[in-house]
């Protein structure tokens, strides 16, 4: 029996050290991995956003005829004429799911009278943006912060639930609304992942 106890001897000083270089080892590893699997996701997004572009700017080239026809609207006994122009794509950040997504809607213009002939009244031009079931949103990922910055200026914003961003194209696929720098960083906003380019001439790129 003394035997025995005296054969079970504790850790020595340089086993405990390789015990600990180990952990901080394998520790290590799960801290890259799961950085690496981060980035990767916020790589993806700028794909997919880059993507999504191109079907925008494909669906404005290929806009049929109905979407170019004035129409009648009608509110109570008013009514009133307005345009289809086209469609726009909205980015913002979805804070109910807490991912950014991205939605295409319907863009168009109204002239919608202001009093009366006898009163002077005018038409006023209004441009609105629609989105509705038909366009449905598509997530891209909640592990980045994205940054826009309009083309020709040092205006910066980060995209989030109060700063959306509307892209649009026309039918000759010239961009006129949401060109610039659409910058992709990791959620703790210092790690650069990548840049996706809108340009004014209908241009875009990912790099």
């Amino acid at each position: 029996m003394g035997k025995t106890l005296k054969n079970n001897k504790a850790y020595s000083f340089v086993e405990m050290i390789v015990v600990i270089g180990i952990l901080l080892v394998v520790s290590g590893m799960s801290l890259l991995s799961f950085t690496i699997i981060k980035s990767a996701r916020g790589q993806d997004a700028a794909l997919v956003f880059d993507s999504t572009i191109s079907e925008l700017i494909t669906r404005s080239k290929n806009m049929n005829a109905a979407k170019e026809k004035n129409m009648k609207w009608v509110t109570g006994d008013q009514s009133y004429d307005f345009e289809t122009i086209g469609y726009t794509l909205k980015i913002y950040w979805d804070d109910e799911d807490e991912v950014y997504a991205l939605q295409f809607g319907d863009y168009y213009a109204d002239d919608k009278s202001e009093g009366t002939s006898a009163t002077g009244g005018k038409l006023v031009s209004r441009r609105r943006r629609s989105y509705y079931g038909d366009y449905k949103s598509q997530s891209l990922t909640g592990d980045c912060v994205i940054y826009y910055t309009i083309e020709g200026t040092d205006t910066r914003v980060m995209i989030d639930e109060d700063h959306p961003i509307e892209i649009r194209y026309t039918k000759r696929g010239l961009c006129v609304d949401g060109f610039g720098k659409y910058e992709f960083y990791r959620s703790d906003g210092t790690t650069h992942i990548a840049d996706v380019i809108v340009r004014r001439n209908g241009s875009h790129e990912v790099h």
